[in-house]
C-alpha cells in the first residue's frame, strides 16, 4: 500500500498546506503605508527643488556629487538636522535627525517606538550597520521606496525617506 493510499490524497494536500503555510508565518510580514503617508513637512520622493526651497529656504549648505550606486549625479541639500538628496532635480532621498520636521503623520525623532508604531503598525525590524530599524514599504505602484524609522533606547532617532534606483 502506497503513501497516498495509506493517508489519502486529502490529508496529504492539507499536510503541505499547512507547511506553506507555516513557512509563510515565518517570514517576517511586509509593513506597507499609504503614499499619502511617505512625506516630511510636506516634501515627498518625486517633489522638485522648487518645492524644496519653498518648504525649507535656503540651505545651510549644498553639495553635487557622483553617485557610483545610483550611477548618476545628485545633489545634497543640509538644512542642519535635514538632508534632501535630489537626482535630475526631484526628492530621491530625505534623512530627517531633528524634531523640527514631523511626517504627515505628526511622528518627530525624538518620540518613542510605541508613538511610531500606533502610527504606522510594527514595520518589518531590520538590522543595519548603524543600528536596529523599522522599515515601511511605500504603496507606490513600480517603484521601490521606503520610510525606515532608524531606533535606539526605545526612541526613534532618525527618519528616512528612500527610492531605491538601482
Amino acid at each position: 500500500m502506497n503513501l497516498l493510499s495509506r493517508v489519502g490524497c486529502n490529508s496529504l494536500a492539507l499536510l503541505f498546506g499547512v507547511a506553506i503555510i507555516a513557512q509563510t508565518a515565518a517570514q517576517p510580514a511586509q509593513a506597507t503605508i499609504a503614499a499619502s503617508q511617505f512625506t516630511i513637512a510636506g516634501i515627498s520622493i518625486g517633489s522638485d527643488k522648487p518645492a524644496v526651497i519653498a518648504a525649507f529656504g535656503k540651505p545651510v549648505r549644498s553639495e553635487r556629487y557622483y553617485s557610483d550606486y545610483l550611477d548618476a549625479q545628485v545633489e545634497e541639500l543640509d538644512y542642519g538636522g535635514l538632508i534632501v538628496r535630489l537626482g535630475t532635480g526631484k526628492v530621491i532621498g530625505i534623512n530627517c535627525k531633528s524634531p523640527r520636521w514631523a511626517t504627515s503623520d505628526g511622528l518627530r525623532v525624538g518620540e518613542s517606538v510605541q508613538r511610531a508604531t500606533t502610527i504606522y503598525g510594527q514595520g518589518r525590524p531590520f538590522s543595519s550597520e548603524s543600528g536596529p530599524e523599522l522599515r515601511y514599504v511605500v504603496g507606490l505602484p513600480r517603484t521601490d521606496c521606503e520610510l525606515v524609522l532608524h531606533v535606539r533606547s526605545g526612541k526613534v532617532v532618525e527618519i528616512e525617506l528612500w527610492l531605491d534606483l538601482s
